[in-house]
């Protein structure tokens, strides 16, 4: 069921997000009616890397990320920015970032939301050989769902559906150099090639407590000098009622004592029930994620969450 107003980011919210050259993007927030559980859902469709009228900065800078990307970058961080005004006016930190970024995995835009805490879960889920569109042979993805820390905890799994990239140009929903006869034999009242993206699916198991906030401070790790950073985790309650916190594990995305700096170990230091010491550290450029389990309790019930500490790429 919709859960309070329908929100959009467009110029007028925000300068950096170019709504004359893209959509505006549209968040809302929904209750599951079984559980009362909370998500926002943010749908986009960034700037294209067609060249047509990109001049300067946004013209092709030979990188492999075509034209318009310092464009579809900014959009991006007005979006992240965004985002955490929670701008429908519901407090929860579950969201779900869908659409088409017209930017591949490893491109700035997704960098930008990556580095704010999104999880990438085509990515983390399908792996190396996830794709959901094919431009002249060359296969990759452009339609993500970017899930928030507290969000990704609850994903039961993600896949693309195949119903548009695999399929031939020619049963699409363009009637272009199709003549009336061909229209009528190639078109079939089916899914298939209705689009030439293809969606994504993701399945979401909604837990935690209802009102409540979970988070890690802080939640970015800067500048990366091998020094430790004290991290509190912390649960707050909406409704005011009591909660306790407790860490399970703390997992890293690079070992310890590794790479070129193996005389920093023991990045990972628990230092009570809520509290951690985490090396700034990271060994790839890419940056590195701590990922931290923890359970939340209050009078009732007791519920897993998980949130993410990032080493920053820059």
């Amino acid at each position: 069921t919709p859960l309070g107003a329908e929100a959009i980011l467009d110029k007028t919210v925000d300068p950096r997000f170019n709504s004359d050259l893209m959509r505006p993007s549209m968040a809302q927030s929904f209750t599951e009616n079984a559980t009362g559980e909370v998500f926002t859902v943010v749908v986009n469709h960034l700037k294209s890397k067609s060249c047509s009228g990109a001049t300067g900065a946004d013209a092709d800078q030979g990188d492999g990320q075509g034209c318009w990307n310092p464009t579809r970058t900014a959009a991006a961080e007005a979006l992240a920015d965004w985002i955490a005004t929670r701008p429908t006016g519901v407090v929860d930190d579950d969201a779900l970032l869908v659409g088409d970024f017209n930017s591949y995995a490893k491109e700035d835009p997704i960098d930008v939301l990556v580095e704010a805490g999104f999880v990438d879960l085509a990515a983390s889920l399908i792996g190396p050989d996830a794709y959901s569109y094919v431009f002249d042979g060359q296969w990759g993805y452009l339609d993500y769902a970017l899930a928030s820390p507290s969000l990704a905890a609850q994903v039961t799994g993600a896949a693309e559906y195949h119903i548009n990239a695999d399929e031939p140009a020619v049963l699409d929903y363009n009637t272009n150099f199709k003549t009336a006869s061909q229209q009528d034999t190639l078109y079939a009242p089916d899914e298939f090639r209705t689009s030439d993206h293809d969606p994504v699916l993701v399945g979401l198991a909604l837990n935690g407590l209802p009102g409540s906030t979970v988070s890690a401070t802080p939640s970015r790790l800067w500048p990366p000098n091998h020094k430790y950073r004290t991290v509190d985790v912390t649960a707050r309650s909406a409704a005011g009622v009591p909660l306790t916190v407790t860490i399970v594990s703390v997992t890293s995305s690079e070992p310890d004592c590794g790479g070129d700096f193996s005389e920093f170990c023991n990045d990972i230091v628990q230092v009570d029930d809520d509290t951690l010491q985490l090396r700034s550290e990271r060994y790839a450029e890419a940056g590195r994620t701590y990922t931290i389990v923890v359970t939340v309790s209050d009078d009732t019930q007791t519920v897993f969450e998980t949130l993410t500490v990032r080493v920053a790429q820059r």
